[in-house]
């Protein structure tokens, strides 16, 4: 998020209020197939969250792979208190990322929490000065940069993937998705690099 009050506010409520039930489903299946498109990316998606991040500002957090945030984020899922429910993947992502029974107590109490409890809840990967913010963004994607794209891209839609089957056939997936790479020239100069003891060159 630009500036320093908010990474992402929400919905606008003056838009929501007069939405029937009809047009409010599809408002819904509109913001889920957007959040589900950035969730699939092959590249890795990394939020940066300043200030607040509330309603669907949370739910597109969440809908990144990672999410390092400011000492001065607010992030929460205040959508009951209106007569509503989170509508954008929040009700699914949360529990998924930090376990049910707290999903369901920031969810069903509305609970705003700054960024400390984000990070002991396992929402934040790390919390930084909001000064320091996108230098420490940009560290960790030219990190991930440095890598094989091929290794990274198949390894972030096997943990996609794989998190919504069973572990027995997860692991299947696992064990056909790390063969396939083996047909990738990335594996040859990785493995090469490593034992030649030089940095490895990913075109």
């Amino acid at each position: 998020g630009s500036g320093e009050k908010a990474f992402a506010a929400g919905a606008d409520i003056t838009e929501l209020k007069d939405l029937d039930r009809e047009a409010a489903a599809k408002q819904s299946e509109f913001g889920n197939a957007i959040f589900s498109k950035l969730g699939a990316l092959p590249q890795p998606v990394i939020a940066a969250v300043n200030g607040f991040a509330l309603g669907g500002g949370m739910e597109l957090a969440l809908a990144c792979d990672m999410r390092f945030v400011s000492t001065n984020a607010k992030l929460g899922l205040p959508e009951v208190g209106l007569g509503i429910m989170p509508g954008y993947g929040g009700t699914q992502r949360l529990g998924r990322l930090i376990g049910w029974g707290r999903a369901k107590q920031l969810i069903l109490a509305t609970d705003t929490i700054d960024a400390e409890e984000a990070y002991r809840l396992g929402i934040a990967n790390k919390v930084v000065a909001q000064s320091e913010l996108m230098t420490e963004v940009e560290k960790l994607a030219s990190k991930i940069i440095s890598k094989s794209s091929a290794g990274v891209q198949m390894a972030k839609k096997t943990m996609e993937i794989g998190s919504d089957l069973t572990l027995e056939d997860a692991l299947a997936l696992e064990a056909k998705n790390f063969g396939s790479l083996f047909a990738s020239p990335h594996q040859e100069e990785g493995m090469a690099a490593f034992l030649e003891k030089r940095p490895a060159n990913f075109n």
